[in-house]
């Protein structure tokens, strides 16, 4: 998706969105939400838009949410192989981090320059590497989600597995 996000840019099988709405924070995904909630308006959330092919064509688009300035590691605890990220971070910029401890996450989507890890999620879309590691689901310990009233909900959450020592 290019940074111009004008909404002939964010169309969905043809279907054009009304308004843009480019947010950078949690909080601002919650208020448009509500917003749109309040309003009875069909939103369409984009990261970088490699996915918005997948599923049935829209009925209604009444605005594009533009998720892509929600990125970065928000956590890193490489020794617990676990990371936290936001959901417009793009595969490669994980992996590029991930690497650096001769680490990865076990997916390869197409795109992954642009495929962002919240459209990845949210299709499913692990790609062949998926037979050896397993889905994308396998591999999340939790997340947060926006529901369509602005809610801001999490489920599952951050664990680190000990091994005990027998005596």
């Amino acid at each position: 998706m290019s940074e111009a996000l004008s909404p002939e840019t964010l169309a969905v099988d043809g279907k054009v969105p009304k308004e843009v709405w480019k947010v950078e924070t949690e909080e601002q995904v919650s208020e448009a939400l509500q917003t749109a909630h309040s309003n009875s308006l069909a939103v369409i959330p984009l990261g970088s838009g490699t996915k918005r092919h997948i599923g049935f064509p829209p009925t209604r688009y009444d605005a594009a949410l533009a998720l892509r300035s929600l990125q970065g590691i928000v956590e890193y605890s490489p020794d617990d192989l676990v990371v936290i990220v936001r959901a417009g971070t793009t595969l490669a910029e994980l992996q590029k981090v991930l690497s650096e401890r001769n680490q990865f996450l076990p997916i390869d989507p197409p795109f992954p320059e642009q495929a962002t890890i919240g459209g990845i999620v949210a299709s499913a879309m692990a790609g062949p590497i998926r037979c050896l590691y397993g889905a994308v689901r396998e591999h999340l310990l939790g997340v947060k989600v926006a529901q369509p009233d602005g809610t801001i909900t999490r489920f599952g959450g951050k664990v680190v597995k000990m091994s005990l020592a027998t005596m």
